[in-house]
Order: C-alpha cells, then structure tokens, then sequence
C-alpha cells in the first residue's frame, strides 16, 4: 500500500512539473526596458539629471517633477550627452566621446 501511495504521489508531481514546463514556456518573453530599433525610440531614464537611457514606451511619468536648473556633470544635462539605440539598445552617449 505503501509503495503505490508513494508511486502516485511521484506521478502527481511529474505531472505538475509538466503542466508547469509548458504553461513557461507559452509565455512571451519580457521586452527588455532598453530596446530600441532607431535613436527616436531612446529618452532619458530619469526626469531630472538622467545618465542612462530606456526605451520612450518606458519613459517616466515627468509630470508635476520640477528639476534644478543646474548643468550636473556625467549627466545629460544641457547637451552634455544624448540616447541613442546601438545594437538594439538605448544607451547615453556623452559629447566626450
């Protein structure tokens, strides 16, 4: 009696590891907050003093933030860098380069 209780139980549990491989498997992967096909899809990460860059369709809600008008070094600020998409990723470029 025992080893058939043990048995289904092994059974119930290859059958939940199945059902669990299949339902991840039919989910889509997740886009990636950085994806971009051309530079117009990249916008600063941040509202105020950004230094990296994610795709617009994950842009921050910048309503009602107000930032300090000050150039901040290593940031994008007042054209010291831009987004641009290289190799499908949205990335901050500064002007040094």
């Amino acid at each position: 009696m025992k080893k058939m209780l043990f048995a289904l139980i092994i059974f119930i549990v290859f059958l939940f590891l199945i059902f669990l491989s299949i339902y991840n498997s039919s989910e889509e992967s997740p886009v990636s907050s950085y994806a971009c096909i051309s530079d117009s899809d990249c916008v600063p990460a941040d509202c105020c003093h950004s230094t990296s860059c994610i795709s617009a369709s994950e842009a921050p809600s910048c309503d009602g933030v107000y930032c300090t008008q000050e150039c901040r070094p290593g940031t994008l600020d007042c054209g010291q860098g831009f987004c641009s998409c290289i190799k499908g990723e949205c990335k901050a470029i500064s002007n040094d380069e």
